[in-house]
This record gives structure tokens, C-alpha cells and sequence, in this order.
């Protein structure tokens, strides 16, 4: 394992049976573990992790904490990485928000963060759920087919049309 690898664990009770099997599965995997709770989420991240140059934000909106579960990965190699997601998968843990500190994100805060897994989480389902849709779809309508499978190749697609999307091929159920 990278030296100084770490693993940010935010909301997950550490004495919870999940909290346990994951904090477990990451220690036997060499990693350290790092227990966030709702009132580390407006902290950026390097500061966080007690890295040089970051101080502590002394002034946080104390209604701007974020709720969901996440795992943020720190110092770890793309080998490494695979290794510890496939341990967790293969010991049943669900944690659908995961993410990687670069040095696009270090100087987010835990809310910043996981405000934009939740949106790109949604859109993945979304583009998941559309795609399925347009595979099972047996109607006629082939200029709607083209849009979907054009919407769905686009490199980024929009949240809001995806949604549209998905919302005409239920229609049509």
C-alpha cells in the first residue's frame, strides 16, 4: 500500500456492524481509516486530512452538513484502488458514493463533495435506467429510439433531458 494511503469514512457509524465490516476490510487491506461525522463535512478535504497549508474553516454554515454515506480514497495507486473496491465488494458492503482526492477536489469541502457524487450518482442511474428502456422497447416510434440512443451516446448528457427521456419511454408503459 502507498505510504500515507487513507480512507475518509463519512457517516457510517463506526460501531454499526457495517461500520465495522468496512473500517475491517480496509485495515486488513493496509489502509488507514479516518472517521468523518456531519460536522467534518464543511471542512475541505486537505485540511481534513492534515495536510500542510490547509487551516480550519472557523466559520461553517452549521445548515450546509451533508447527509449521505461516502468512502473518500487518498494516496492510493489505480493497483491499490482495485484491490480495496473488490475487497469491499466481496465483503457485501454497499456505499454507493465513493470518490478519489485530486488535486481538482483537495480544496472542497466534505459537502461539496458529496453534493456532486449525489448528482452524478442520479445521473448515472438515470442513463442506466433510459438505456434499459430504449434496449426492452418494442413500439414503433423511431425517431423517439434515435433521440434516446443519440442522448445516451452524447459524452456528457444532460441530467434534466435524460430525465425527460426516461420519463417518455415510461410513458409509453
Amino acid at each position: 500500500m502507498a505510504k500515507g494511503a487513507k480512507v475518509l469514512i463519512y457517516n457510517i457509524d463506526s460501531a454499526s456492524p457495517k461500520g465495522v465490516k468496512v473500517r475491517n476490510t480496509i485495515r486488513v487491506c493496509g489502509a488507514a481509516c479516518q472517521t468523518l461525522h456531519a460536522q467534518d463535512s464543511v471542512q475541505v478535504l486537505g485540511f481534513l486530512l492534515g495536510l500542510d497549508g490547509y487551516t480550519q474553516n472557523q466559520n461553517p454554515a452549521a445548515d450546509n452538513l451533508a447527509v449521505g454515506e461516502a468512502l473518500i480514497f487518498y494516496n492510493f495507486t489505480k493497483q491499490e484502488l482495485d484491490r480495496l473496491l473488490s475487497a469491499l465488494k466481496r465483503a457485501g458492503i454497499t456505499i454507493p458514493l465513493k470518490a478519489v482526492v485530486t488535486e481538482h477536489n483537495i480544496n472542497w469541502t466534505v459537502t461539496a463533495l458529496i453534493g456532486e457524487l449525489e448528482q452524478e450518482h442520479r445521473l448515472m442511474s438515470t442513463w442506466q435506467k433510459l438505456s434499459a428502456r430504449v434496449k426492452q422497447y418494442k413500439g414503433g416510434d423511431k425517431v423517439l429510439v434515435k433521440e434516446a440512443k443519440e442522448l445516451l451516446s452524447s459524452h456528457s448528457p444532460d441530467a434534466r433531458k435524460l430525465e425527460e427521456m426516461l420519463a417518455r419511454f415510461e410513458s409509453l408503459s
